[in-house]
């Protein structure tokens, strides 16, 4: 606002495609998928269509998730803390549908 004294954030580019979103449908079987986000987040955001259960993951590949992993209810956001995430999986908890998760960049 031209006023002295008023703190003015600076944006640094990434050098990858920090921020980056992906969706995945589930079913009966896990999806699974590789290297859908950068890595470079530091928590993600969670939205599933339905109830279902997902596992994480930061390396290029993931284990198929199965009913003991974490349970994400549907139509609900969720914030996880969960940093450098670049895989999901997901299995339906009772009815088929897709998971969102989008990256949190610093």
């Amino acid at each position: 606002n031209g006023e002295s004294g008023y703190i003015i954030p600076a944006v640094i580019p990434a050098t990858d495609t920090a921020g980056q979103s992906t969706s995945v449908a589930y079913d009966t079987a896990a999806w699974n998928d590789g290297a859908l986000l950068s890595g470079l987040g530091v928590g993600i955001f969670v939205y599933a269509t339905t109830d279902c259960h997902a596992n994480f993951g930061s390396a290029a590949t993931i284990t198929a998730a199965t009913t003991a992993q974490i349970f994400i209810p549907g139509g609900v956001w969720l914030q996880l803390p969960y940093a450098a995430i670049k895989t999901v999986s997901a299995i339906k908890a009772t009815a088929a549908g897709t998971i969102y998760v989008s990256e949190i960049v610093p």
